[in-house]
């Protein structure tokens, strides 16, 4: 067994019982090293994405839960229509609904006054149609988030600070990070940009 060595021990933090408990100790050789940034704010494009994406996976959350009582609703509706509606209309919704599968659109339109009647039935289709809204919003709002975010990733890059700390971590590294600050769209600096 090592001897301890005096310029590492660290002195025991008092207990509340009087009694002292030992503090955690840095291992010997161990480098640690923070880089302080001056983080920019969030761009408006990119939180508009990030919002959206928020909103899309509650809103996920919430047709799965609704899932369930939709199908048992359908289940018990059955009384209150036609054995022909229940069978052409209320089955392949009742089983698109349990599959967690978008309904044909023209199943949709033979709906009738089922929604009126159930209001699961509303509740699944209105957070359906927002899920649509959202997923139309993510689609064009991928291309300016991204840019956006290269872009505040491009201004970081150029920072002295990360700079430095990318020039002692590997030369690799500095390399992908000196290329994202130049802001190049090439094959290589999308390859370079997951590490950066």
């Amino acid at each position: 067994m090592n001897p301890p060595v005096p310029e590492l021990q660290i002195p025991a933090a008092p207990a509340h019982s009087g009694a002292t408990v030992p503090l955690p100790r840095t291992a010997p050789g161990a480098l640690i090293r923070t880089t302080l940034l001056s983080l920019p704010a969030e761009p408006g494009p990119a939180a508009l994405f990030r919002a959206a994406l928020a909103e899309l996976v509650v809103l996920e959350g919430r047709l799965t839960a609704l899932a369930p009582e939709l199908g048992d609703a359908l289940y018990a509706s059955r009384a209150d229509h036609t054995e022909d509606f229940h069978r052409d209309v209320v089955l392949p919704l009742r089983r698109a609904v349990h599959n967690g599968r978008e309904p044909r659109p023209a199943l949709l339109r033979r709906l009738d006054s089922l929604p009126d009647r159930l209001p699961e039935l509303r509740d699944w289709l209105g957070a359906r149609s927002r899920r649509a809204e959202l997923l139309t919003a993510l689609r064009t709002g991928t291309a300016p988030a991204l840019a956006a975010g290269r872009s505040v990733l491009a201004g970081l890059c150029r920072e002295d600070s990360f700079l430095r700390a990318a020039s002692f971590t590997s030369a690799d590294l500095l390399r992908a990070v000196m290329r994202a600050g130049e802001g190049l769209e090439d094959r290589r600096a999308r390859k370079e940009e997951a590490g950066v």
